[in-house]
């Protein structure tokens, strides 16, 4: 199944949108969050894994900056994800969104919410 495919599969059943770099793409969507504030909530983000990393040229740190520029774009005070903490690398996808600049928010059961607050010009 192409990229392209899945894109439109993701944007019919859930009304979200799909961003991609070289070697990783992300699901998500765009949703109202507190007094007329908007969110940019990732549903899946998704890096090969011979291009994983903390450096700035990493597929992680470009797909972060492309979801940064998507969040301003669309005026979103925050970008939001769920870690679900009974996946399989569930310790790598915490680690990598922490060293970002996410910040862990809440947590139930088996989820932690991490939030990033969008600075203006980003």
């Amino acid at each position: 199944m192409g990229l392209k495919l899945l894109k439109e599969y993701v944007n019919e059943r859930y009304g979200h949108e799909v961003t991609e770099v070289p070697g990783g793409f992300a699901v998500y969507g765009v949703q109202p969050y507190g007094d007329g504030d908007s969110i940019l909530f990732v549903q899946d983000f998704y890096v090969q894994k011979s291009q994983r990393g903390f450096t700035k040229k990493s597929s992680s740190r470009q797909l972060f900056n492309k979801l940064k520029q998507l969040a301003s774009e669309n005026y979103c005070k925050f970008i939001g994800a769920h870690v679900q903490l009974d996946t399989m690398n569930a310790q790598e996808i915490l680690k990598l969104f922490l060293y970002l600049g996410f910040k862990a928010v809440n947590g139930t059961n088996t989820t932690i919410l991490i939030m990033y607050e969008v600075k203006d010009g980003c």
